[in-house]
């Protein structure tokens, strides 16, 4: 004799299964879930955002010229895209690597859409936009694809940038090392 799932079940009156129901929800059980969304490695990151409010400022922008247009736009999904690459990988190598690539695409969307606003298929303000915005994607991903050994090279950033904390990064290194 075969047996289905309804046999092991235990009788249920319907007024048993709407209280059951009702408790559930009032111990929030399902809008627990509902509130549970998927949060991936690139939601983490701030420059992400940035990214794609520069994907959105692109967009805006409303470039003429059809080539110029495609261009920044595509220009601006590779920072998008990059970026969560970036955050996506495990090694050091591999998120300077996506890194970098997102960097030079950013740096290529605000570059089309400047040269838009110079032939006049599409606005100074909205190039000054993508320009900014553009710049501080540019200036987040510079750091996380720079060597993690700075202090080898500190002497000659020291002389060159006149930073205040590279000193005590010296100092800081120069009294690990035992001098």
């Amino acid at each position: 004799m075969r047996r289905r799932a309804h046999d092991f079940a235990a009788p249920v009156s319907f007024w048993s299964s709407v209280f059951f129901m009702a408790w559930v929800l009032r111990r929030g059980e399902r809008t627990q879930a509902m509130k549970n969304a998927p949060s991936l490695p690139h939601h983490r990151l701030h420059v992400f955002g940035l990214a794609r409010e520069m994907l959105v400022a692109v967009r805006d922008a409303h470039i003429r010229d059809a080539k110029l247009r495609d261009e920044a736009l595509r220009a601006a999904k590779g920072t998008c895209l990059n970026c969560a690459e970036g955050a996506g990988r495990v090694t050091r190598a591999d998120k300077a690597r996506a890194f970098t690539v997102a960097r030079g695409e950013a740096v290529e969307a605000a570059a089309a859409v400047e040269i838009a606003a110079l032939l006049g298929d599409a606005r100074a303000e909205d190039a000054e936009r993508v320009a900014v915005l553009a710049d501080r994607v540019v200036a987040m991903l510079t750091l996380p694809t720079q060597p993690t050994s700075v202090l080898g090279r500190l002497r000659i950033s020291r002389d060159l940038l006149r930073v205040p904390w590279a000193e005590t990064l010296g100092r800081r290194a120069r009294s690990k090392r035992g001098r």
